[in-house]
C-alpha cells in the first residue's frame, strides 16, 4: 500500500492557521525577491509570496519553519514534576526576565531580551560557540572576550 504524499502547506496556509512566528526563514530560502516580509495591522512581520512559489521551495520552506515542525511531547518521557499547561504543553520551568535598559525594554519585543543580549555580544564578545545537548536537555556555551 502506497503512503499518499501530502502537498506543502502555502505561505498563506501557514499564516492564516496562526502558525508563523515572523522568523523570517522562508524569505531566507525562497529568496527576498519571492518572499517579503511585512508589516501588519497588528505590527506583526508576517511573509508575503511576491511570486507563485514552486513546490520544490514549498518543501524547503515547510522543512525550516517553525510552524510546521510543531511536535506534541511523548509523556512517557517527561519528568514527573513537569507541568502540563492546557495551551503550551509541558512547562519544565518558566523565568521572568527583562533588559535592564529602560529603552530597550519599553521599545523591545519580549521586554528587549533579545536585543540586549545581542547588544551585549557585539560590544563585549568577539566569538560564542553553543550547542545543546539533547540527551541532558540544556545548552552550553563558550566565548572569547574582545
Amino acid at each position: 500500500m502506497s503512503e499518499r504524499r501530502r502537498a506543502p502547506l502555502q505561505l498563506t496556509e501557514i499564516v492564516e492557521a496562526g502558525l508563523c512566528i515572523g522568523c523570517g526563514l522562508c524569505t531566507s530560502v525562497a529568496g527576498p525577491d519571492r518572499v517579503r516580509m511585512v508589516m501588519t495591522a497588528e505590527g506583526r512581520e508576517r511573509p508575503l509570496d511576491a511570486v507563485a512559489l514552486d513546490e520544490a521551495t514549498l518543501e524547503r520552506i515547510n522543512e525550516v519553519c517553525p510552524g510546521t515542525q510543531i511536535t506534541r511531547a511523548v509523556p512517557e518521557r517527561l519528568a514527573e514534576t513537569t507541568r502540563i499547561d492546557p495551551i503550551w504543553g509541558p512547562v519544565a520551568r518558566a523565568e521572568l526576565g527583562y533588559a535592564g535598559d529602560p529603552r530597550v525594554r519599553h521599545e523591545g519585543s519580549s521586554g528587549g531580551v533579545l536585543t540586549a543580549l545581542g547588544q551585549y555580544l557585539l560590544t563585549r564578545v568577539t566569538s560564542i560557540s553553543c550547542f545543546t545537548s539533547r540527551r541532558r536537555g540544556h545548552v552550553r556555551c563558550g566565548r572569547s572576550g574582545a
